[in-house]
């Protein structure tokens, strides 16, 4: 079974505003889908995201 995150739960992990997680979310950036009122993110989906920005960075550097 897939483990899913609420908003809330990834702003926790990612030591992260949650206003800024919700931004990734309206804009596409952090893949996740809207269960009723609330946004529901698959947890390889969280680590395909943090593995996309760490890679962005590197190559920015």
């Amino acid at each position: 079974m897939e483990k899913h995150l609420t908003a809330k739960e990834v702003a926790k992990r990612l030591k992260m505003h949650l206003d800024k997680v919700y931004i990734l979310l309206r804009t596409g950036q952090l893949k996740s889908h809207k269960s009723g009122r609330y946004w529901r993110i698959r947890q390889e989906d969280l680590i395909r995201f943090l593995k996309e920005r760490k890679i962005g960075k590197s190559a920015n550097s």
